[in-house]
Parts: C-alpha cells; structure tokens; sequence
C-alpha cells in the first residue's frame, strides 16, 4: 500500500515537472520574431510594433542593376484598435531607390470578423476563405487560380485536387510531414500578415502559417490527356526535403532544403534532377 502511494507521488511530481518544462518552452518558443530570412538573391525584412504585431515587411532582390541584394517593395501594415484593416504597398525605384505608394489596400472582413477581402483601385480584388476560427485556409482572385488548404494541429494539409480541362484532366495530390518544432512565422500571424501582402512570394501556406515546420513535401501531377487516337498520361513527381539549424540558444539560423523532381512525359524518356537550396534566417527573443 505504502509502496504503491509513493510510486503514484512520484509520478505526479515527474508529470508536474515535466509539465511546468514543457510550458516555459512553449513561452519561450512563442516570444521568438523573425527578423529577417531568405537566400541570396531574395529576402524579407521585418519590423515589429510594441504589441508585436508586424508593421513592415520589406522585400529585397538582386536583379540587373546590382549583384547585391537591394530594396524592391515595402509593406506598411495597418492597425485599428490592434486589429489589421489594411496596408499601403510601396514600390523601390531601380537604380534610384526611390521609394514610392503603388497601392493602399484595404481589408473587408464579414459578420464574424473574419477576413473577406483584399480590396485597392487597379488591383484584381482578392477573395479569402476562412474556417471557424478565423484562420485562412483559401484564397482567389479574377487572374489566379484557387488554392485550398486545412489544418490539422495546427498543420496545413491540401486536399487533392482534380481539374478537368476538356481535353484533358489534372489529379494533383500533395503529402507533408511535420516536426514538432515551433515555426515562429507563425507566432502573433506574422507569416499570415506576410501571405496576405505576398502571397507565394514570400512562401507557401505550409511555410507561413503552419505551427511546425514541414520536414517533407512530396508532390504527384498526373495529367491524362484524350484523344481519338487514344488516351496518354503524363506523370510529374516533386519531393522537398527540409532541415534546420539552430544555434546555441535555440533560435532557428539556417533551412535547407532539396528538391528532387521526376517526369514521365509520353515519347519522351524520363527526367531526372535534384537541386539543393538554403534560407538563412534572422531570429530574436522578445523579453
């Protein structure tokens, strides 16, 4: 009897240590901010208000002027009452570097709250879709194509997809595998204000708003096409393999990244290629 009470307390003080553990961690994990990520020829500078909350996103590039990387749009967020209404988007002269307003968009949003619209003169309004709680998981507008996502703890996962084309038909599937590492693109919706200003520009879905950070991406394209003749399908396979580095006090420093690609085109013999990439980032701890 005695024996088993202290096994019983014991495992209570382990389960509370291990519990108090995992909580500093998590309040540590969600107080990181990224500062800066990208590779050589493209990134993203970051600045934050006193509620942490993103106010500038600044995209910079190397292009025919320069071999260094310089300043190439600027995005302004703006706040009511703590909440994002909109932004102004602001272009970078080249060679000049003088800065100039291209557009002051504005947000719409529905009965909920939810986010509705992205809306500015000379720009195709784009539409967003939102799930129960709020979080994006889809986006349309006049001259792009549909995308879809959900979430699964906290995870973007696409379902399949199946375009039919007349002529022919389109299966795209995509799989993704997770760590259990926190993404801080993710704290305070860094990452979703970052979507919603660039879209794939500054990353997937999967990249932006997911918790975790993805560790695989493998991609299936078959494309059947129809004909008298008779029928063919061609086959495109893509996989991404992701990994991390961090420092000495746990901030995320470099992801790397392979992409290996495969393609069955009919009458033509299969391709081959494999290419490997890196994004240094830039991270800091709020006190």
């Amino acid at each position: 009897m005695r024996l088993t009470f202290f096994i019983a307390l014991s495992a209570m003080i382990v389960f509370s240590s291990c519990s108090k553990s995992n909580d500093k961690q998590q309040d540590s994990e969600s107080k990181i901010r990224v500062q800066e990520f990208g590779s050589y020829f493209s990134k993203f500078k970051l600045s934050y208000n006193n509620q942490d909350q993103l106010v500038q996103a600044e995209h910079w590039i190397t292009d025919g002027y320069t071999p260094t990387l310089r300043p190439y749009m600027l995005i302004e967020y703006n706040y009511v009452d703590g909440k994002a209404v909109g932004y102004n988007h602001y272009s970078y002269k080249s060679p000049s570097g003088e800065k100039e307003l291209e557009r002051a968009v504005t947000f719409n949003f529905d009965s909920k709250g939810h986010l509705l619209q992205s809306v500015a003169k000379n720009m195709d309004t784009m539409f967003w879709e939102t799930n129960a709680e709020g979080k994006i998981t889809g986006s349309r507008s006049r001259n792009r194509p549909s995308e879809n996502w959900e979430y699964r703890d906290g995870n973007v996962f696409y379902p399949d997809r199946t375009t039919d084309y007349g002529n022919s038909t389109q299966v795209f599937k995509v799989a993704l595998t997770y760590n259990n590492k926190r993404n801080p693109l993710s704290n305070n919706n860094a990452g979703e204000m970052l979507y919603i200003a660039f879209t794939y520009i500054a990353g997937g879905a999967y990249e932006l708003f997911s918790a975790n950070f993805a560790t695989k991406l493998a991609n299936e394209s078959k494309t059947t096409f129809f004909s008298p003749s008779g029928n063919h399908t061609d086959t495109s396979k893509a996989t991404m393999d992701y990994t991390y580095q961090y420092d000495e006090t746990g901030l995320l420093k470099q992801m790397q990244y392979t992409v290996k690609k495969e393609d069955y085109i009919s009458g033509q013999p299969p391709k081959f290629s494999e290419k490997s990439y890196e994004n240094l980032f830039v991270c800091f701890r709020r006190n």
